[in-house]
């Protein structure tokens, strides 16, 4: 198109968009003005505000050709009039006409609209006035010394029996809020165990070696035998730190074993020394009394020591590979050193 086409074309779109309808949804009246196209050379472009459809501006010339028979000398489509369109074209009326007719038509239905809605207003605030007036005066007529005077006295404690199927207040009479207050406090308590803990061995970390370094096992006394992790929550319900427990077992009937640094020997039997706890001072876990099997009993006793080495052996090969590493590593040299373990089952611990 032409500048002076184009120029034309901007005014008969904004005469006649009321309208036009759009080529997707056929709704009139939504097409709005969308700038101009990016290519070369620059055209106008349009789109319609309901189906979001892009236009061209020869859909649009088509469009507005369709809709003025002046134009084209055409009768105008009725597709694109309202349906009352027919008494205007009898009327042999021109389509700017047409359009002025309709418009003043709709201002005029939008006018009583907007004049129906200020009476309904209206109407609604004199109910609302009308019904506010009593219950003012009913509130100017309350006497609140009186109702005071006649207000419910407390519960006491004599008639608390009496009403005992009252709903409480008391937020200790719930299960609920008792069971919650328990847990968080015992969470509270253990977090801040574990938090000292965390710090003894940051400050662990930062201390020179130890003069008293290895490990060694502690042997205690036992009623019965029980799972190792029921052990360790004893041991924790009497504040021991099950964190420098290294291994536990059982070597024999009744016979527990602990395994631990040196430097942790004198407050775990100062600990467990308050609750009346001692271990065993002599006790040789490769010792052919150990062995109860009655499968051992008609063997030699170089035999049956033999035996109860080998035993010993397999279950602290059995312990270094059950603690982490690189603890682990520095319990096996410690084992090496009394012939527990082989220095292969060292290589087999490095990651």
């Amino acid at each position: 198109l032409t500048p002076s086409e184009v120029e034309l074309l901007h005014t008969n779109f904004n005469k006649y968009h009321p309208i036009l309808t759009c080529p997707q949804c056929h709704r009139a009246g939504h097409i709005k003005n969308n700038g101009l196209t990016r290519s070369e050379p620059k055209m106008p472009t349009f789109r319609c505000s309901q189906c979001d459809q892009h236009i061209n501006h020869m859909q649009i010339q088509e469009r507005i050709q369709a809709t003025t028979p002046t134009m084209l000398g055409a009768v105008p489509n009725p597709v694109f009039l309202p349906t009352h369109a027919t008494s205007y074209q009898s009327s042999n009326q021109q389509p700017a006409d047409i359009l002025q007719t309709v418009l003043q038509q709709i201002a005029d239905h939008s006018k009583r609209l907007d004049d129906h809605d200020q009476q309904v207003n209206a109407q609604l605030s004199a109910q609302l006035n009308t019904q506010q007036e009593p219950l003012s005066s009913f509130g100017s007529q309350i006497d609140f010394d009186q109702l005071d005077s006649q207000a419910p006295k407390p519960i006491s404690a004599t008639s608390t029996n009496n009403n005992s199927r009252l709903p409480s207040t008391n937020p200790w009479t719930n299960s609920n809020h008792i069971n919650n207050t328990i847990k968080q406090t015992t969470t509270k308590k253990y977090n801040l165990k574990r938090q000292a803990r965390k710090e003894q061995a940051a400050i662990r970390f930062f201390q020179p070696p130890s003069a008293n370094q290895g490990f060694q096992y502690l042997y205690f006394n036992t009623k019965t035998r029980m799972p190792i992790g029921q052990v360790r929550r004893h041991l924790r319900s009497i504040n021991i730190n099950n964190g420098r427990i290294l291994d536990i077992y059982y070597p024999e009937k009744n016979i527990l074993a602990l395994l631990i640094h040196n430097d942790f020997t004198d407050e775990l039997k100062s600990q467990l020394g308050q609750h009346g706890i001692t271990p065993k001072t002599s006790y040789d876990p490769t010792s052919p009394d150990i062995l109860h099997d009655k499968k051992y009993q008609d063997m030699t006793t170089q035999d049956r020591t033999d035996i109860a080495f080998r035993l010993h052996v397999e279950r602290m090969e059995r312990a270094v590979r059950n603690i982490r590493y690189p603890v682990s590593l520095t319990v096996a040299h410690a084992f090496l050193e009394h012939g527990w373990i082989s220095e292969e089952t060292i290589a087999e611990l490095a990651p």
